[in-house]
């Protein structure tokens, strides 16, 4: 399933870990709760990055409220100025995209193309391959 979403991207954590929130009735969150694996493509055609992890639901209380001061610096409405957050909607969770690979290009050059893997499930991976 390929679905648009609001996101938060932390690069100051090692590795660096990818947040979204899904309202827990939707199919999004049915699929993660059925298989956890995802991938997020952001960007766009020509400055490419593509996140390949785990997501889970964030559950400490503290790591969302993080997540949260995040999603009212990043998304504030334009017209009333009002900032989202993501404790607007209760049936919401807050979802942590452990990251195993991360893959990137920049203007539309294939050529470019970076990959960096994190993680034992990435280094089992490559020793695997």
């Amino acid at each position: 399933m390929v679905a648009p979403l609001w996101y938060w991207w932390d690069g100051e954590e090692v590795p660096p870990r990818l947040y979204f929130i899904t309202a827990r009735s939707t199919r999004k969150a049915r699929n993660i709760a059925h298989e956890s694996w995802v991938e997020a493509h952001l960007g766009d055609g020509d400055d490419v990055l593509i996140l390949r992890g785990r997501a889970r639901v964030v559950t400490d209380r503290g790591e969302r409220d993080r997540v949260d001061a995040a999603y009212r610096s990043r998304y504030v409405d334009p017209y009333s100025g009002a900032h989202a957050s993501v404790y607007d909607n209760p049936a919401d969770d807050v979802y942590r995209v452990d990251l195993d690979r991360a893959i990137a290009w920049s203007y539309g050059t294939v050529g470019t193309w970076t990959e960096w893997s994190f993680g034992k499930a990435a280094a089992d991976t490559e020793t695997n391959a």
